[in-house]
C-alpha cells in the first residue's frame, strides 16, 4: 500500500491490488472495466472516495500517482492520464508510460516517458508536446512562461536539457533575453 499526498489540496490517495478489508465502506466509483486492478482509497477529513481502475492491456506498469486538482480526481496509471470529477471521466493517452504531475494554478503539467501535455482547467488537452525524451522526461522549473527540464534521450544516464513554451508546448532555442522583454 503506497500513500501519496496530492498538494496543495488535503487529499490523502492509498493504493492497493487487493480490497483491503481495513478500508472505511464508500461506494466504488469504476473507471475503465471491470474487474479492477487497483483500488485507491481517497481521504480528505472524514470524506472518503473509492475508486477501482482497470488497467488497459498494453498499459505499461509504473508506479500509479494521484493528485486533486480545480476539482478533478487525476490519476497517473500505466500510460494515461485519467481525470474524474462529478461523474465526467477523461482518459488521456500519453503515448508512453505516465511519468509526473506538476500542477499550477491554470494549468497542470503531465509528464510521460517522452513528453508533456498540458491540461487546461476544464480537462481539455491545450497541449502535447511528445519530442522531449525517450525514455523519460523531467520538469525542474517552471517559472513565466518557459518549462526547464530534461528528457532522457540514450539510456541510461543520457540526459538533454530542454526549455518549453508553457503556452505553446515549443521547444525554446534559449531563455528569452531579459532586454527584450523590457523593451
Amino acid at each position: 500500500m503506497q500513500i501519496f499526498t496530492g498538494m496543495p489540496d488535503p487529499w490523502t490517495f492509498e493504493f492497493s491490488d487487493t480490497l483491503p478489508e481495513i478500508w472505511p465502506p464508500s461506494p466504488p466509483i469504476a473507471i475503465g472495466g471491470s474487474p479492477p486492478d487497483l483500488f485507491v482509497l481517497a481521504r480528505n477529513g472524514d470524506t472518503t472516495r473509492r475508486f477501482d481502475l482497470c488497467y488497459m492491456s498494453e498499459d505499461y506498469r509504473c508506479e500509479p500517482k494521484a493528485i486533486v486538482w480545480r476539482g478533478w480526481f487525476v490519476f497517473g496509471l500505466g500510460g494515461r492520464a485519467i481525470l474524474w470529477r462529478d461523474s465526467a471521466t477523461h482518459a488521456i493517452d500519453l503515448g508512453c508510460y505516465f511519468g509526473e504531475f506538476h500542477p499550477g494554478d491554470d494549468w497542470l503539467l503531465v509528464t510521460s516517458g517522452q513528453g508533456i501535455v498540458r491540461l487546461a482547467p476544464d480537462g481539455r488537452i491545450v497541449w502535447r508536446n511528445d519530442e522531449l525524451g525517450l525514455d523519460g522526461v523531467l520538469i525542474f522549473d517552471v517559472e513565466g512562461d518557459v518549462i526547464d527540464g530534461q528528457g532522457e534521450w540514450d539510456p541510461p544516464g543520457g540526459w538533454e536539457d530542454f526549455l518549453v513554451s508553457l503556452e505553446t508546448g515549443e521547444a525554446l532555442e534559449e531563455l528569452p533575453d531579459d532586454e527584450d522583454q523590457d523593451a
